[in-house]
């Protein structure tokens, strides 16, 4: 393989045309000329422009930043050893190891942290959903973010802001602190919650967890059943929106 088709551009490329729409929960929708994914969805996806996507694939930039690189890997799915590449092509240090990557989002981590979301230290803990939502299952999930972070410290031992997680919420939160106690194992599993939106009501969904082969990753999917009052509830609370996050 020639240089130019082993550089940044191509290789983008390469990884965009591998990855179907399926593989990333889009429907595949109309004709396409490819079974890959478009710019479009690969920005979408990435949280970056789609001008932006074009000019890296035509080589136009060559240098993107660490957190525009490491959106790239999530949303085109790398593995490991992929990801460390495209850092390299992009002439950046992959993450280091025993370091947990706090790319690609630039919202607080605060913000975007499942296990802070679950075990509140105090009423002004951010969190993530939009709406209020309970589980049928709750013991089995606070279970599951516990084991969760347990798997992760040995993972990581030398992570500060792993570390420091833990010692907050063993501190702050005395649920989680009995769950850590006791060495509290569990996995994320489908389950049924509600939605408690503000305007429309309650909405009852369906949960299920997505992970990647290495679980570094984890997607979260509420989907209400078709052709229900529910679906149309939730069809609904999209359009009418929320002014602010949950508490």
């Amino acid at each position: 393989m020639s240089a130019g088709k082993a550089g940044l551009g191509a290789t983008l490329r390469a990884w965009r045309d591998r990855l179907t729409p399926a593989a990333v929960g889009l429907p595949q929708g109309g004709t396409r000329r490819a079974d890959g994914l478009r710019r479009e969805e690969v920005a979408a996806l990435a949280g970056i422009s789609v001008d932006y996507v074009v000019r890296l694939e035509q080589g136009r930039v060559t240098t993107p930043s660490a957190q525009v690189v490491a959106a790239l890997a999530r949303a085109l799915q790398l593995t490991h050893t992929e990801r460390d590449h495209l850092y390299r092509l992009a002439h950046l240090e992959p993450p280091a190891d025993g370091q947990i990557s706090r790319h690609p989002s630039s919202t607080p981590p605060a913000l975007r942290n499942f296990a802070r979301d679950t075990f509140p230290v105090d009423d002004h803990t951010p969190r993530l959903a939009q709406w209020p939502v309970t589980s049928d299952a709750g013991d089995a999930v606070e279970a599951a973010v516990v084991s969760d972070l347990r798997r992760a410290t040995g993972r990581f031992p030398g992570d500060r802001g792993l570390a420091r997680l833990i010692r907050d919420l063993t501190a702050g939160n005395e649920r989680f602190a009995q769950l850590w106690r006791a060495g509290a194992v569990g996995a994320h599993r489908e389950d049924h919650k509600i939605v408690a939106h503000p305007e429309v009501g309650p909405i009852e969904v369906d949960c299920d967890v997505m992970r990647d082969g290495d679980e570094d990753l984890k997607v979260v999917i509420l989907t209400a059943a078709p052709g229900t009052d529910d679906d149309t509830k939730m069809r609904l609370a999209l359009v009418a929106g929320v002014a602010g996050p949950a508490h």
